[in-house]
């Protein structure tokens, strides 16, 4: 019904469209992206509204290119969300705002339209803190309006109110233009990192340290790095009244108690402190699980979580990660919160060490009578069934969530079994906290589900909630047959068999009390959540689909499990020996006629092209592909979604190229780590010479004095500024890995690559010390349908073992596509909230690609540095191997690239190039 309805809607517009025909002769491409929206508008809008829109969009364009894409969005949002009398009201502001130039009418044209739907009081707040931001002038809005606009976005209200009083209590006040600037930096920045659910008190209480004294601002901020965000509402406006009662009677205690830098502060947090960040146990908990399970799980926080859940849980795991919350604040001690992550984590890891992901349907059914029963032949999967195997399993039931919470109840018991037998100490430090959880949800009355009991008996191994009656029968029944089950075969899919076999008799008797089911929530939360482990894993069950269906049709059987699982494995890498290996054996060819399996007659490359898998034998891990528009020089416009960016993450090799080079490079290394040492900041800079400050110069005032005697004009910049010195820097560092760079170096030996790869690992090692932000990646493709874009390093990345096995595991590739790839990177620096952003492209030469060559692909590259300096992403190039061409300038402007031409310079030169690049930014 309302795909008719949004059919009929297009309909009409499509046939009415004539008030956007005077947009369409003055910006044919405004007009597709505003014609390509209004058509799924329903109700469609009335020929007078897009008559407005169209002349307000051409007025917009006619004052800057920039206002005209803000209005355009911004008016097209509130058409189809907001209601008619918010569009005057968005109209009025913008062009007023636009009496005072373009760059506020642009800022006005994105954010209201998340102020207006808040209503007038909502706007009238917003317009009051305007005025005060532009009394210091246009350049206070755009970073604090952004994070507005993710606030209200966001649906926080509260803090996005607070935070407005927050911009206008700083900036009504009387301020410098350099503290204004600084300001102007530091509090959107500060306000995005708040934690959110207690982000309106933090607001709060930092509005109240900037009304007593914006020179509070600093201690404050340092103070919630360092633990004062951890603090309960309360609990921080107890600490920020002491900090206030220190302040009378001694500015300097005070400010050195709210930044927590003395003894007396660090302790009246502690005392305060209950919760335990994520960070402060991340290290240990990563380590456990590298030491444990001998794969890369780690922790994340419970916000990253691709798929909310309807409930936040305390853990939960999608069969590559495990997530945990921000926070853990469950217990009134901090000791306890910090053992708590601990436990949970530890039982978490039993879902990864023990095979819970590697359930498959098809092989329970073999293993199991019950099973086939259940599923009646349909246990295979089919190449449209994206769902992963547990899910499948539970859609045979009447009651896919009675099947699925009898399967965690299972599951979580037989880790139990598990874990009793080889790690006797954590089941015995674990079961206590469970226990005790119980306990307080019985109190609670929220320990009263009908498998409750059972869970009590199997996973925690108590009988002090036993019920009576039929009840009781159907525990003691499912708690004997689980034992015989698991003295047998103890693997994932006895929980499968248990599910078919007593899924019955308690749908039965919750038929019996008429009542609706619902779900068993756990201690902690915990169960199983097979839509993230779907979400996780859905790319790579794809090729195992394909390859397993494609082997059927040879008559030979595998199992989807064991195909997925060795591409999680190999990092998405499959061979054809791991096929083999795979249908031969035990598991998927039972019996003495598994050996003499021809497999002569398949064709791998096939099945590899099939299944979706390149001719290389890797599987593209993250499957992302990302559509760019390409410059076209001739007809002097964008090709539209003309390039395909695919994203992969390089297979690890080994780590002897990475260590080998430090090695060779050791000297070397040495004097990175001294030079770039004064990279880091300082602390305070002395600015001379200024109208106003914080103290006077007394060199100006000497020639002051001097030049008032001699009858001249004295200069009136007689203090001196103290700027703290931060260093806020990203950097991507984008590799072209063509097929040239297996080139040999000029009077060498070494290839391209090689030296370039030697200087990933010494660039690796300077930002180490530096401390700056940083992200590698490399690039190559054949055509504009397959560019390759590598991800080497990702920004919040740490330098980790599998970090240094990719780069020892980079190799020629195909060709080079340039703009493309630069696009795709610059997107990803926009992302990043560093003050400097800067892009260097390391390249052996110039684009070249399929239908991608000469003035057309200098043309595109050098639009694409455009671009991704509009977006403030500077953008520097090495090019080596080379000498200086004139179209180097061309490509990337004069004085935005460097020629090396003997590549072997490389590693020293890439340094002193960023070293000089950042200090100068």
């Amino acid at each position: 019904m309302q795909a008719c309805k949004r059919a009929t809607g297009a309909w009409k517009i499509m046939s009415n469209l004539e008030p956007l025909e005077q947009l369409r002769i003055a910006d044919p491409e405004t007009y597709v992206r505003v014609k390509d929206r209004v058509v799924l508008m329903v109700p469609p809008p009335a020929p007078a509204q897009l008559k407005r829109l169209a002349d307000e969009v051409i007025w917009a364009l006619s004052q800057e290119p920039g206002l005209g894409r803000a209005m355009t969005d911004g008016l097209l949002q509130l058409m189809a969300v907001a209601s008619g009398d918010r569009l005057p009201v968005y109209i009025r502001l913008v062009r007023q705002a636009a009496q005072n130039g373009p760059t506020l009418a642009r800022l006005l044209a994105i954010h209201l339209v998340q102020v207006l739907p808040g209503g007038e009081s909502l706007l009238a707040h917003f317009m009051s803190t305007l005025a005060a931001m532009r009394s210091k002038g246009t350049y206070t809005l755009s970073e604090p309006l952004e994070v507005l606009s993710e606030l209200l976005q966001s649906g926080d209200r509260p803090s996005a109110e607070a935070y407005l009083d927050l911009l206008t209590a700083t900036f009504e006040q009387t301020i410098s233009y350099n503290h204004s600037v600084r300001l102007v930096y530091l509090i959107p920045k500060a306000v995005r990192g708040f934690i959110s659910r207690r982000r309106t008190a933090q607001i709060e209480a930092f509005i109240r340290v900037v009304r007593t004294d914006l020179q509070w601002v600093d201690p404050f901020l340092a103070g919630m790095q360092k633990g004062l965000a951890l603090l309960a509402p309360g609990d921080l406006e107890k600490f920020l009244e002491q900090a206030l009662l220190r302040r009378r009677r001694n500015a300097a205690a005070g400010g050195a108690f709210i930044s927590l830098s003395s003894e007396e502060g660090q302790k009246a947090c502690a005392d305060l402190q209950v919760a335990v960040p994520l960070v402060q146990v991340k290290g240990t908990l990563d380590r456990y699980l590298n030491a444990r399970l001998g794969c890369a799980v780690t922790v994340k926080p419970m916000p990253a979580v691709p798929i909310a859940p309807p409930e936040t849980p305390g853990i939960c795991s999608d069969g590559q990660l495990i997530y945990l919350p921000e926070e853990l604040d469950h217990y009134p001690v901090r000791d306890r919160n910090r053992r708590l992550a601990k436990d949970l984590v530890r039982l978490e890891a039993g879902f990864f060490e023990y095979g819970t992901f590697t359930l498959d349907l098809e092989r329970a059914a073999d293993l199991y009578a019950d099973v086939a029963r259940r599923v009646g032949g349909r246990a295979t999967a089919v190449a449209q069934d994206e769902r992963c195997e547990a899910e499948r399993l539970f859609a045979f039931f009447d009651l896919p969530e009675l099947a699925e919470d009898l399967f965690n109840l299972y599951e979580q018991a037989r880790l139990m079994r598990h874990m009793a037998h080889d790690y006797p100490g954590l089941v015995q430090q674990a079961l206590p906290v469970l226990q005790g959880e119980v306990a307080k949800m019985q109190n609670a009355r929220q320990w009263d589900h009908a498998l409750a009991p059972l869970y009590s008996r199997l996973v925690l191994g108590t009988h002090a909630d036993a019920p009576t009656g039929r009840s009781a029968i159907l525990v003691r029944e499912a708690a004997h047959r689980f034992d015989a089950l698991a003295a047998v075969l103890n693997s994932v899919e006895t929980s499968a068999q248990m599910v078919c076999l007593t899924y019955d008799d308690f749908a039965a008797a919750l038929a019996a009390s008429a009542g609706q089911y619902r779900r068993l929530i756990a201690p902690f939360g915990r169960r199983l959540r097979w839509e993230l482990v779907r979400a996780a894993f859905h790319r790579l069950a794809r090729p195992a689909t394909g390859i397993k269906i494609h082997l059927a049709g040879h008559g030979l059987k595998i199992y989807r499990a064991d195909l997925q699982n060795k591409l999680v494995e190999q990092n998405g890498r499959l061979s054809t020996d791991d096929i083999k290996a795979l249908v031969l054996s035990a598991d998927a060819q039972p019996g003495p006629a598994a050996g003499q399996v021809d497999l002569a007659a398949i064709d791998f490359t096939a099945l590899f092209a099939e299944a979706g898998i390149h001719s290389h034998g890797a599987v593209d891990f993250e499957g992302m592909a990302f559509y760019y528009p390409e410059w076209d020089e001739q007809v002097r416009d964008y090709l539209r979604n003309h390039v395909r960016v695919q994203e992969s993450v390089v297979p690890a090799g080994d780590d002897d190229f990475y260590h080998s080079t430090l090695t060779q490079y050791r000297g070397l290394v040495a004097r990175i780590r001294r030079a770039f040492e004064f990279l880091k900041p300082e602390g305070l800079a002395m600015l001379r010479q200024w109208p106003e400050g914080d103290d006077f110069d007394y060199r100006a005032l000497i020639d002051f004095a001097v030049d008032l005697r001699a009858g001249r004009v004295p200069s009136d910049r007689l203090y001196v500024k103290r700027l703290k010195q931060e260093r806020d820097v990203a950097a991507l560092l984008l590799m072209d890995l063509s097929r040239s760079t297996a080139n040999p170096v000029i009077g060498g030996h070494q290839t391209v690559l090689m030296v370039a790869k030697q200087a990933l690992v010494l660039f690796c090692q300077a930002l180490q010390v530096v401390g700056d932000t940083y992200a590698i990646a490399g690039f190559s493709g054949t055509g504009r349908h397959s560019v390759d874009y590598f991800r080497i390093k990702d920004f919040e990345e740490p330098l980790a073992p599998t970090v240094q096995r990719r780069i020892s595991a980079l190799r020629p590739q195909r060709s080079t596509r340039m703009g493309a790839a630069i696009r795709h990177a610059a997107a990803q620096l926009a992302g990043v909230s560093s003050r400097v952003r800067l892009l260097i492209v390391v390249s052996d030469g110039f684009p070249n690609d399929l239908g991608y060559k000469g003035g057309y692909a200098i043309a595109d590259t050098r639009r694409a540095i455009l671009e991704a300096r509009a977006r403030n992403v500077h953008v520097k190039a090495i090019t080596v191997n080379i000498g200086s061409d004139p179209r180097l300038d061309d490509l990337y402007g004069r004085f935005h690239h460097h020629v090396i031409a003997d590549v072997r310079e490389l590693p020293d030169k890439l340094l002193r190039l960023y070293g000089r690049l950042t200090r100068t930014l």
